[in-house]
This record gives C-alpha cells, structure tokens and sequence, in this order.
C-alpha cells in the first residue's frame, strides 16, 4: 500500500492492540472472519496495483477472487461492499492506466520568412531554470486553502462533542477553541514558501472504456472464481444431506432476510446508533461475572479509545490529502471507510458497535500511515497537531484533572519545544501517540480478556457514565 515496512508494522500493531479486534479474534466472532478475508483481499489489490508485468497480474487475478468469494460466503451484506469496492478500484487502475492514443498530426506548412522580433527581456530567474517565459511554473500552495480548514474545524468539533457528552466542564471545551488557533497557526507557518507542482493532464475516463478486453476480462475471472469459491464454501451442507438442491440456497436467504425484518422493532441496552461509532459512545459487555462482593470480570467489547479515535482523526487528514494530492491509497482508504459506515444509515434493524470495524479497519490503516510519516518528518505542523488534539480526551478522561492538565501542557510544551529548535517534532509526535496506545492496551487488557479486578478499577476504565448512549458500562 505504502511501500514502507514501517507503515506495515505500525498497522499491524494497531490492530494487535485494539480491543475489539482482540474480542473478536479470541471469540471467533463471526465478523472477524469476513473481516481478515476482506484484509487479505486489499493486500492483494495493492499487490496487483504495484506489479508491473501484465502476466504477473493475472495470476493475482484468481486470488482476489477466491478472497472476495470467501468473503461472501462468510456474510452476504456487509462483505457484498468488499466485493464491489475491490473490483471497482481494479476496474478504475486498468482504465487510469490504459495507453495514450497519439494523435497523428500532419506536417505544418513552412512559414513565410518575417523579420526577426526584438530580442525580449529574460528573467534571471528564467535563465538560471533553462525555463521560457511561457512554460510551466510551480504553483505557490495558497496559506490560507479552505479543505484544511474545514478539515481541522470537523476534528476540534468532534473532540469537542466528545468531550462535552462525557460531562466536560466549559474550560475543557475552550482548550479545543485554542486547539484550533494552534493548528491554524502551525499549518501556515509550514506551508509558508512551499511549492507544489502542476498537475499533469489526464485523459477523461468515458463508460466505453469499461467494454475494454482487458477490464472485462479482469471483471470476469474475478466474478468467476468468487463464484465458484462461494458455491464451494457450501458443498457441505449437500454432502452431509441438509441441502437437497440449489432452491435450499434461496431458502436460506429468505430466511435471512426474515430474521433481519423480525429485529427491525427490536430494542437491545447496548445497541448504538452508526454516527456514534467513531466517537465509540456505547461499547458492548459480552460478559459479565459482578458478584455483590470482592472482584469482578467481564469481556468488553470496546477499542483502545486513544486509536479508535485516532482512526476518525486520520481518515479525515487523508481525506484532506486525497483532495489536495490524490492518489490510489488515499482514494481507497477513504472509499472504503464511507461505504462500510455510509451502509448502516437506512438499515434500521438493532446495531451494535462491532458493525463498525469494517470501516475503522481503513480508518487503522489511515493511522499507520499518518504515525510513519510522522516518524518520517513528512507530516506537516497541523497534522501533528491533530494527533495531539486526538490525545487530549485521553488526558481529561483518564486522570484527575490536575494531573490532566499537567500531562497535557507538558505534551505540548515538549512539541513546541521540539518544532522550534529540531526537525524532530513529528518523530516526537508518533511517539507520545505509539506511547500512550501501549499503556492503554496494558490498562484495558484485563476487561478485554476477562481477567479479574477491583470494582473500583473497572469502574475507573469506565470514562463515559452518563447513561443512555453515552455509557461505556
């Protein structure tokens, strides 16, 4: 996806290290399992994008296939998304990347001798860059560009709101007021006398162009072998005789599709609306052992808080960088975290916060590479900045307050320090934030695996009590 090894170990860590995706894994719940086959779809797409020789790619071909028809098989709705995002983003690589036609143009007529024009002032600039007064110049990036404003004000308003549904005082919700002047002021001052380059004309894409040899072949052998794969996948029920025929199929999704319309009314305590995923308002107890005295144990269906918002947090900056520099990786990411969340909005049957990780799982990958390039020294100011924002609830929610504001004005202090004097301040960024998501991980991890603890220390970890949805009990 990256091309970076530290990207690739980042992401993985992200994933180890958040909860749910723990939950989930030690329980075999039935979503992790559509879920690592759609992740091993998006690696082999990533593979098929970065393989140059046509017939290397389609011997990846049929293993996207088999992925995407594995991942149907494990669950029709959600990973029809998978299906339809993959193949469509192999379909848009093929049309980007199909060959120029070079118009062929006839030979110009001589032109009639005229008297040479006086010699034009050059530029000493012009003459140092070997550049004609009419060819292309860099572009100066605008200070004061509009999509990294409205990106930086969509983050401080989201922590805002977390911080205001956990019951935060009026001083907290200012210090996200200073957050925001903070961003503004260190994205200009980094954006200050850099360049960008024109971006080069491409041919426009036209509908003719998906009737393609090669893109519908592409579509074909995928649609083929996901075919296959998916009827395979339920050969057993034929062979030990609880199927007779391919009608039993479309029972079977009938049946479904009445269980989904027999819940539609339901109500459940630990249910939560799609938009309240990201901020991660309402977890899930998939267990609980409360005797009325000594320890407690429970399995807690809920993120490492510091990553899963941070995944809101990152998939927003690539967004902002998927305008301003598009490319495949960012497209995608984005793409992909919309369609997973955007695909509960009009479903309106009980949900639950574990039909979210289809989509964090883009919003993780987001954050991995934003952490690299943060190692990197490739992040800009305002960037750093967000990630620090990020951490800002982390401090409020989990410590007193007094302790809150001195781990939050060290951190900063630290990052001003750093940016002023050293060109260390990204990797100091990544650090905190790789730092806190490692004590976090350590702190959780006995509600996640059902270790024993105090009552006092479960309701410690227990940040959002407000009741309703805002309640992590």
């Amino acid at each position: 996806m990256s091309g970076s090894r530290l990207t690739g170990a980042l992401a993985g860590g992200i994933i180890l290290f958040d909860g749910m995706y723990l939950v989930d894994s030690h329980y075999a719940v039935i979503d992790i399992v559509y879920l690592t086959c759609a992740a091993i779809s998006y690696l082999l797409f990533f593979k098929f994008v970065q393989t140059p020789d046509s017939a290397a790619r389609r011997r990846i071909l049929p293993w996207i296939g088999l992925t995407l028809g594995l991942t149907l098989a494990s669950k029709l709705y959600i990973p029809a998304i998978t299906f339809l995002l993959v193949v469509g983003f192999i379909l848009y690589v093929l049309l980007k990347e199909r060959p120029v036609p070079v118009p062929v143009v006839a030979p110009p007529t001589p032109p009639e001798p005229k008297a040479p024009p006086p010699p034009a002032a050059k530029s000493k600039k012009s003459k140092q860059q070997g550049l004609t007064p009419t060819a292309i110049q860099p572009v100066g990036i605008d200070l004061y560009d509009t999509t990294s404003t409205i990106s930086i004000a969509l983050i401080c308003i989201v922590v805002g709101a977390l911080l205001f549904f956990s019951g935060a005082t009026a001083g907290y919700i200012v210090l996200t007021i200073v957050a925001v002047l903070a961003l503004r002021v260190g994205e200009i001052l980094w954006r200050r006398g850099t360049l960008i380059a024109v971006k080069a004309t491409e041919m426009p894409l036209r509908f003719a162009d998906l009737l393609e040899a090669r893109t519908v072949g592409a579509f074909v052998l995928i649609g083929a072998v996901a075919s296959i794969t998916y009827i395979a996948v339920w050969i057993p029920h034929y062979y030990l005789g609880w199927w007779g025929g391919i009608s039993d199929l479309f029972s079977y999704y009938k049946d479904v599709v009445w269980y989904e319309k027999s819940v539609s009314s339901a109500t459940h305590p630990y249910a939560s609306p799609w938009w309240s995923w990201p901020l991660m308002l309402r977890p899930i107890a998939y267990w609980q052992n409360f005797p009325k005295t000594g320890s407690v144990q429970t399995v807690w269906g809920g993120g490492n808080p510091v990553l899963w918002w941070g995944a809101l947090t990152a998939i927003t900056i690539t967004a902002v960088q998927a305008i301003e520099r598009p490319n495949v990786t960012r497209a995608f990411l984005v793409t992909g975290y919309l369609s997973y969340l955007l695909i509960w909005a009009w479903i309106g049957r009980t949900l639950f916060l574990y039909h979210y990780m289809a989509s964090v799982y883009f919003g993780y990958l987001a954050l991995a590479i934003l952490l690299s390039e943060c190692f990197k020294d490739r992040a800009e100011p305002w960037e750093h900045l967000a990630l620090l924002l990020t951490m800002t609830p982390v401090f409020f929610l989990g410590l007193p307050p007094t302790w809150a504001w001195l781990a939050f004005i060290a951190v900063v202090a630290a990052y001003v320090f750093l940016l002023l004097s050293t060109p260390y301040a990204g990797r100091y960024v990544a650090s905190v934030y790789v730092t806190v998501a490692l004590i976090l991980f350590v702190y959780y991890f006995p509600i996640w695996v059902g270790i024993p603890i105090s009552r006092d220390g479960y309701y410690a970890r227990m940040w959002l009590q407000a009741g309703g949805l805002r309640n992590w009990i």
